[in-house]
């Protein structure tokens, strides 16, 4: 709408003043827990999303990545952020890993932006985050080997010994989600070379 301003003969066209909305949005903080992790785990992060402008809705969109750059979108909502706050995001970030991912090392992408449009106001990455590893069958340990260190460590867990490592859960051999006799047998098996 345009209004119309007479000055002496002629006719001049005057836009009416409008107020504009004032974007002022930083992403203070993105941290993703670091760290080597097997599928199923749950990598954690944190972000925090200060608004110095007027309330606005803002689309919020984390994602994962990794080296050979497919993304994984872990939280991507809407939120009004009133004028001079700040959101915290922790939990809802958390990313449990698929079975099925590909990729070892991964880093994460936080975007906030305008949510019908791609203006994006704040993008924030954190590099070589974190990795996965993939544990194979039988090994107990996770050092990348089926051994007879995996086989005593094993036998230690089935008489009450707790080991001091750190055990991989998916090196589990028959789907039981336990590490017993079955998987004891099976790294015997492997290190007599009696299994492929």
């Amino acid at each position: 709408k345009f209004l119309l301003r007479y000055i002496g003969a002629s006719v001049e066209e005057v836009s009416p003043s409008v107020e504009t909305e004032t974007i002022d949005v930083d992403i203070t903080e993105f941290d993703i827990d670091e760290g080597t992790y097997h599928p199923g785990h749950i990598v954690g992060a944190k972000a925090t999303i200060n608004n110095k402008g007027k309330t606005h809705t803002f689309r919020i969109q984390y994602a994962v990545r990794n080296e050979q750059g497919c993304y994984s979108v872990v939280y991507d909502e809407e939120k009004e952020i009133a004028e001079g706050t700040f959101v915290i995001l922790n939990d809802e970030l958390n990313w449990q890993i698929p079975t099925n991912v590909t990729g070892e090392n991964f880093f994460g992408r936080l975007i906030v932006s305008e949510p019908a449009t791609p203006t994006y106001y704040a993008i924030k990455w954190d590099y070589d985050a974190f990795s996965i590893i993939y544990s194979l069958p039988g090994d107990i340990d996770g050092d990348g080997g089926v051994d007879l260190q995996d086989a005593i460590v094993s036998l230690k867990m089935l008489i009450g010994i707790l080991p001091a490592t750190t055990l991989h859960p998916d090196a589990d051999v028959n789907n039981d989600n336990k590490i017993g006799l079955e998987e004891v047998i099976y790294i015997l098996q492997k290190v007599a070379e009696l299994r492929q």
